[in-house]
């Protein structure tokens, strides 16, 4: 049975140390990504409009491996308990996006899935079809759209096409997307339908929002998420946190 977590941050995980060991933190080292991929889409590590605030962790500088503060720790526990109730249902899965280096800490960053130096220009275009079907729906008044979301992917080789991969923890009662078809949003590996048409048929049919967050992380889907901010941690401690969170 695992731990149950107490509700006080104050309490949780006194004392606790995580050790790991980082990955490299060059992907062109890993051959995971090419030099186009590189240039078109932003560092998630980077602040682009709206800061990243100062990590509660140190990032890895000498490769000798790090440890996750009980601080990290603590605030993951204490603010993602949607996150973590859908990781233990699902059986373990985490949520995963790449950076380009190793570090536990708190990000908040504008949305970049409706420009253009993200997935190109289709890439762009099918975003803003999904932005625009999801506000034509009344259900979805509040729910993630791409101009307010991050992509993260449950499957680890995904995420790390991207950088470092970490483990992705959306604070509160966030709200997330992911499509029954296709385990990536873009481009899907499904028939997605006439451009003219705003893809409605292939968003009907495959598009669902704030159900079956479990089963999506169970298949490795990409999740794409909103909340007003999120913590990382690197995937080399992926054994101790789900042992300590879940």
């Amino acid at each position: 049975m695992p731990p149950v977590m107490p509700s006080s941050a104050s309490v949780a995980f006194q004392q606790v140390h995580v050790p790991c060991t980082a990955r490299g933190a060059s992907l062109l080292a890993h051959g995971q990504a090419s030099d186009a991929m590189r240039s078109n889409r932003r560092s998630f590590a980077f602040p682009v409009l709206v800061p990243v605030v100062q990590s509660l962790c140190f990032p890895v500088a000498d490769r000798r491996g790090m440890q996750v503060s009980d601080a990290c720790i603590q605030s993951i526990a204490k603010e993602c308990r949607p996150m973590i109730e859908a990781v233990r249902r699902s059986g373990g899965h985490l949520l995963y996006r790449g950076y380009d280096e190793a570090t536990c800490k708190r990000v908040k960053e504008e949305a970049d899935l409706l420009d253009p130096a993200t997935y190109g220009e289709d890439g762009a275009r099918f975003f803003l079809a999904m932005e625009q079907w999801l506000k034509e729906r009344p259900s979805f008044t509040r729910s993630v759209r791409p101009s307010c979301g991050h992509i993260g992917s449950a499957d680890h080789k995904v995420a790390a096409r991207w950088g470092i991969a970490h483990s992705c923890w959306p604070a509160g009662s966030f709200s997330y997307g992911w499509l029954r078809g296709s385990d990536i949003f873009y481009p899907p590996s499904v028939d997605v339908g006439e451009e003219n048409a705003g893809h409605r048929d292939f968003f009907e049919r495959n598009m669902v929002v704030d159900e079956g967050l479990d089963f999506a992380l169970r298949h490795g889907k990409e999740i794409m998420f909103a909340s007003d901010h999120y913590w990382i941690v690197p995937s080399d401690c992926d054994g101790r946190i789900r042992e300590l969170l879940t």
